[in-house]
């Protein structure tokens, strides 16, 4: 067995261009809440990787943010940004919410945990979500989490916009972050979640 803890590593992955499908929830948010809606938009997925390292194994956060910049695993460097967020919370501004979303019973993705384990050793999870960020104009600040409630929770006629409840987890976060963040569906995993101080 090994004598080191299990590791979280978050890796957040963004459009290097415009992402269409963030420009369509701006524009389907401005319809649904009118003067309420965000004036901003943002998409990124979110991985985050749990591994059991083995004795010897060294900084396996940081041999993962090497290997993970010369394979094309997680990111395209064609198409997308890769960063290994490293605790730093992703909020670009006051009046910023963040809305993390996952399909239920599909986030964790056995493929990615095998060929992390044969390329950097040790036992691993991996899941995949979807980050919304939504950014109000800085007066609203103070409305923000009422404001992010509504939006991501919005629905159109036959789903959710940001998030679908018949299909989909989410968790809302307004000036906080947590690693892991993603909701799980296991209560082993949540406590670990809250301990973390998310607010799953």
């Amino acid at each position: 067995m090994s004598g080191q803890r299990a590791t979280w590593i978050q890796l957040w992955v963004e459009r290097l261009a415009s992402d269409p499908a963030a420009w369509t929830a701006l524009h389907a948010l401005q319809m649904l809440m009118s003067k309420h809606a965000p004036i901003k938009v943002g998409r990124a997925d979110l991985w985050e990787l749990r591994v059991e390292p083995k004795d010897g194994d060294g900084d396996v956060a940081e041999r993962f943010e090497t290997w993970m910049r010369a394979s094309n695993l997680f990111v395209n460097p064609s198409r997308d940004r890769g960063v290994v967020l490293g605790g730093v919370a992703p909020l670009p501004g006051p009046a910023t919410a963040l809305v993390a979303v996952v399909d239920r019973g599909g986030a964790e993705s056995r493929a990615h945990a095998i060929t992390l384990g044969h390329a950097l050793g040790g036992t691993w999870r991996a899941r995949k979500g979807v980050v919304w960020t939504l950014g109000w104009p800085p007066e609203r600040e103070g409305d923000v989490p009422a404001l992010a409630e509504l939006a991501a929770w919005a629905r159109r006629r036959s789903s959710g916009l940001l998030v679908n409840p018949e299909s989909q987890d989410a968790v809302v976060l307004v000036q906080k972050w947590a690693c892991p963040v993603l909701p799980f569906e296991g209560d082993e995993v949540a406590a670990e979640v809250e301990g973390h101080g998310g607010t799953a």
